[in-house]
């Protein structure tokens, strides 16, 4: 079976290689053990005619992306420097060895969307060079790492005209891409559909539908799935495809042009490919940039920390569930954490009339959302409470306490333990405007309007009908004495205290048992 399959895939790249196709051979051999899907699939290769598979892929329908569908992600494996850092730049590609290069080019561009075809390594053995951070000529002597220069650009200038056609002295570039896990990404149900509409026989997608997602692929049928993908590389740049090698060849009169011209097609080539977060269902993704080929898992997965879940929220039940608008989490298309994007409430720095616009709760004197702060009297940025607890250092209502500082409403009561603000606790809190006064509490401030001693809360409405102070000279009870004028913050004592003198009483009168009398 082993040498039948190899002997197949020879006669495959060998009529390639010969711009030829594979007509109908005929295998007698068609029995297959259980779920040998790779077998299945290389018969179906062998036995059928691909040359209309291969030679229109402009013409191939597209799947999964505008302009098609392919794998992942890609990496760049040629010659002996390390990979670059990130393959989204031409400048980060490494001058590489040229006869291995030479080697591979031969060996893996086989079909090349024009119908342009190496026929040997002679017709190449001068068209040199390689991207590197400073491109370097790679000759068959090639110049060591140590010989590169880090500032100038230096391609080998070609003179023959076989690949583009031009007699002009150009400089030519390189660039192989290998794809990763190639194979693994394919999204198996669009390979389907691609090859139901080229119109395969009804039995050959019989075979092909019951290979599961992830199974071997031969390189042709890789070729068929990703051919479209390479429709959007700009007309100034060819590629070339074989399994999951893929080539960008490009030439110019100036290197500055070289360059550009190459970065356009590695944009290109790149924006096309499936990622984890591009919020498209493809690459074989089970939903939206989760499962599948994603390490995120979709909603209703089990979980067991947010960083499990493509939504970022892992639930109660340990299961992934829908991003919302009040989960605190940045997700679901949001621009903030639960905020612009698909939710209502705008982020900071977002223009508002009402505090209901903000998800701060804060709209500005400015008009735009502010952060939350732990004096806005606002219950936001992961408060406990209004200004309390979670971030902010007051404690809410009910939790322990050792001092009124303790606590948001400035009232540690006897048990120790923060209390609600009143208007009696004769402390500045819960929205008063002074103490037990003004805000929510009915009694007003000094400096009032009254036009009774009960609207103040000194008790003590000035002849000019405005509230004052409490003194200990009012008559009133005020200011926190403890009898009328007396005791508190007064000098004269209240009757039944202590006394010396009848000057230490409010009533002037210290009786024989040396006690305040009235």
């Amino acid at each position: 079976m082993g040498s039948r399959k190899t002997n197949a895939r020879g006669r495959q790249i060998q009529e390639v290689i010969n711009e030829g196709y594979i007509n109908c051979i005929d295998d007698d051999n068609t029995t297959f053990e259980k779920n040998d899907y790779e077998e299945k699939i290389d018969w179906i290769l062998t036995s059928q005619p691909l040359h209309s598979l291969i030679s229109n892929v402009e013409t191939h329908p597209t799947i999964g992306t505008l302009n098609g569908h392919k794998p992942l992600t890609f990496d760049i494996p040629i010659g002996v420097e390390p990979k670059p850092p990130s393959p989204r730049l031409s400048l980060n590609f490494k001058a590489a060895n040229w006869p291995k290069f030479r080697s591979k080019l031969n060996e893996q561009l086989m079909l090349w969307n024009n119908n342009r075809l190496i026929n040997s390594a002679l017709d190449i053995e001068e068209y040199t060079s390689f991207i590197t951070n400073s491109i370097t000529s790679a000759t068959q002597e090639a110049i060591p790492t140590s010989k590169q220069l880090n500032t100038n650009i230096k391609l080998t200038k070609y003179t023959k005209h076989h690949v583009y056609g031009t007699g002009r002295r150009c400089h030519a570039a390189v660039i192989l891409f290998d794809i990763k896990a190639a194979f693994d990404s394919v999204w198996h149900d669009g390979l389907i559909y691609k090859l139901n509409e080229l119109r395969l026989p009804q039995y050959v997608m019989n075979y092909l539908s019951g290979t599961p997602q992830g199974s071997p692929l031969s390189p042709l049928l890789y070729i068929i799935y990703t051919a479209d993908s390479m429709n959007a590389i700009p007309d100034h740049t060819e590629h070339g495809l074989f399994a999951d090698d893929t080539a960008l060849w490009t030439s110019s009169n100036t290197t500055t042009s070289l360059n550009s011209r190459l970065q356009q097609s590695i944009d290109a080539f790149e924006s096309l490919s499936p990622t984890c977060n591009d919020r498209v269902r493809n690459g074989g993704e089970i939903g939206i940039d989760c499962d599948g080929s994603c390490v995120k898992r979709c909603n209703g997965r089990a979980c067991s920390s947010p960083d499990d879940c493509w939504s970022g929220v892992c639930g109660s039940n340990q299961t992934c569930s829908e991003a919302n608008c009040n989960d605190r989490v940045r997700n679901g298309g949001e621009i903030g954490i639960d905020c612009d994007g698909p939710c209502v409430k705008r982020c900071n720095g977002r223009s508002c009339s009402s505090p209901d616009d903000c998800w701060s709760g804060v709209c500005g004197t400015n008009q735009t959302c502010s952060a939350a702060v732990c004096d806005d009297r606002v219950r936001n940025g992961g408060e406990i409470g209004i200004d309390c607890d979670g971030p902010c250092v007051r404690r809410c209502n009910g939790r322990a306490c050792s001092s009124p500082n303790d606590c948001w409403s400035g009232v540690c009561g006897t048990n120790q333990t923060c209390s609600a603000a009143a208007c009696n606790d004769r402390v500045r809190n819960g929205g008063e405007i002074g103490i037990d006064c003004g805000g929510s509490c009915v009694k007003r401030c000094t400096g009032r309007a009254c036009s009774s001693p009960d609207d103040c809360w000194s008790g003590v409405c000035g002849t000019n009908q405005t509230c004052s102070e409490a003194n200990c000279n009012d008559r009133v009870r005020n200011g926190g004495e403890i009898g009328i004028d007396c005791d508190g913050p007064c000098v004269n004592r209240c009757n039944g205290r202590a006394c010396s003198s009848p000057d230490d009483c409010w009533s002037g009168v210290c009786g024989t048992n040396q006690t305040c009398s009235g």
